[in-house]
């Protein structure tokens, strides 16, 4: 349940928003343009001064375009996701990185699966946020209804000056680009593009027996990330390069659910290498 800030340095602080496109899609014609002023009105109205980032995660090549056109068009970011839940928890863990505490974090996700990643955030000095009661008292109750019921809330009007052309940015996850592009066009175009199609199937080719709590893959034993590295060595296959998709298995697998990026932040990559017993002197 959302509830107001308990500092005054909360009240300041800017706020990340991370909804969780899978878990509460839009409701069935709903104005995908209201989603982003009815968030940033119901945090004011709860006493949160601070700037205002909405992220929308999840698979968004099943999307309606017109949705996705009207959510840049209001100010919300796009992260296409190979998975939807999980990708949720990773962006809203790895917030640390560019946006340390104090802060706020909300997440928009199904019940069970934001209270862990809330709790985890909160135990790293964020203050939390959430639309709904966290507790799930009625398991019967879907995500998505609580999505519907909390946004159809809203009578508030349109605010038709805050809809621009150009947008805000998306980033494709799919693809391991960090770098945000610009632009409706420019996503739908990338989404049709054959790059971006092949990466689709290699998310999917590795499969962990025991997902942990929050749905991260298996962590990779130094044993595995050495016959890995090994393997990377070697030149992709005509039968659908199972090296280079095993480096991203298990990359995957290292309790972040993401593949090695060049981008990826310098601190992470160094633990990264020291937690998992893999040598870089060969």
């Amino acid at each position: 349940m959302m509830e107001p800030p308990t500092t005054t340095e909360a009240a300041e602080a800017a706020i990340l928003v991370y909804w969780d496109m899978k878990m509460c899609p839009l409701p069935d014609g709903y104005d995908a343009r209201r989603v982003g002023q009815f968030i940033e009105r119901k945090l004011r109205q709860f006493g949160y001064n601070g700037p205002i980032t909405i992220t929308a995660v999840g698979i968004l090549d099943g999307v309606p375009e017109r949705a996705l056109e009207a959510l840049l068009s209001s100010g919300i970011s796009l992260y296409n996701a190979p998975y939807g839940t999980k990708d949720v928890a990773r962006l809203a863990l790895w917030s640390r990185y560019d946006f340390p505490p104090p802060g706020n974090l909300m997440v928009i996700s199904r019940p069970p699966e934001a209270a862990v990643i809330l709790d985890s955030l909160s135990k790293r000095g964020y203050n939390t946020i959430s639309p709904f009661p966290l507790a799930y008292s009625h398991p019967e109750d879907d995500a998505k209804d609580l999505w519907e019921n909390f946004l159809l809330a809203d009578t508030w009007p349109l605010e038709e000056d805050k809809c621009t052309k150009t947008g805000q940015s998306w980033v494709c996850g799919v693809c391991d680009d960090d770098i945000p592009g610009r632009g409706f066009q420019d996503f739908i175009t990338h989404l049709s593009t054959q790059k971006h199609k092949l990466e689709i199937p290699l998310w999917h080719s590795y499969e962990p027996d025991e997902p942990d709590e929050v749905g991260f893959k298996k962590r990779a034993t130094g044993a595995q990330w050495r016959i890995a590295h090994r393997a990377s060595k070697k030149r992709p296959t005509r039968h659908g390069g199972k090296a280079r998709s095993m480096m991203r298995a298990l990359y995957m697998s290292h309790g972040r659910c993401t593949r090695r990026s060049r981008r990826a932040p310098l601190v992470f990559r160094r633990k990264l290498f020291e937690t998992s017993g893999f040598s870089r002197r060969r």
